[in-house]
């Protein structure tokens, strides 16, 4: 962190090394954290791409994998507000 391998790579089980890896380096920290966000919003509209797939199947299959594309988006959701 950030840009992990590229800048800066430190251990991430030691919290004051990425901290202050994180504040050396904020430019990098903000681009960074913004491309996830990105990569986070194509995930979740891919996957409710995919939610259409769900109720053409009949049975529980179905169900199940629309349940499933749900609970992602919303934990991509909380994701994305928590950055």
């Amino acid at each position: 962190m950030p840009g992990y391998a590229l800048i800066s790579p430190v251990d991430q089980t030691d919290f004051e090394a990425a901290r202050d890896a994180l504040g050396d380096a904020a430019i990098v920290s903000h681009w960074m954290t913004f491309l996830n966000i990105l990569g986070l919003l194509a995930l979740a509209f891919g996957a409710l791409g995919l939610y259409a797939l769900g109720g053409r199947q009949a049975g529980l299959g179905g169900r199940l994998l629309q349940f499933g594309i749900i609970v992602s988006v919303i934990e991509w959701s909380i994701l994305i507000i928590g950055a």
